[in-house]
């Protein structure tokens, strides 16, 4: 092989493998948060699934926007993870604690999104 095509291979290599890496810090976060609030939405009950279905997961999909925004951090996600695991390990959840995980995370999202407007009236970032 000529040294213009080992350049190019190993070029094409490292393309290759930053974009894989890029996907893979993307869709794995992606997947394992959607697969957390599957397994809660698969415990509630059948009345639970009408009473909050829709509301959990928009309460979720506002999260992983905010989170992908920059919005909300790590550690915010890692709280509702946590929160999402714990339920999802449980046979059955109750009405109060959907109740709880939906407000719990709502405020979350609500709190970072006060704050950045906060920051932006008081003129400390204009990113927002």
């Amino acid at each position: 092989m000529s040294r213009n095509r080992k350049a190019a291979a190993a070029a094409t290599a490292i393309v290759v493998a930053a974009v894989l890496f890029a996907l893979g810090r993307e869709l794995i976060p992606s997947l394992s948060y959607r697969r957390a609030g599957d397994r809660v939405a698969a415990k509630m009950s059948s009345a639970l699934r009408v009473k909050y279905g829709d509301e959990l997961r928009y309460t979720l999909d506002k999260f992983w926007s905010c989170y992908r925004g920059g919005a909300c951090s790590r550690n915010d996600m890692t709280d509702v993870m946590d929160r999402l695991r714990l339920l999802g390990e449980r046979d059955t959840i109750t009405d109060r604690e959907i109740f709880e995980l939906i407000g719990f995370i709502s405020r979350i999202y609500s709190d970072r999104f006060d704050e950045r407007h906060r920051r932006v009236l008081e003129g400390g970032d204009r990113s927002g």
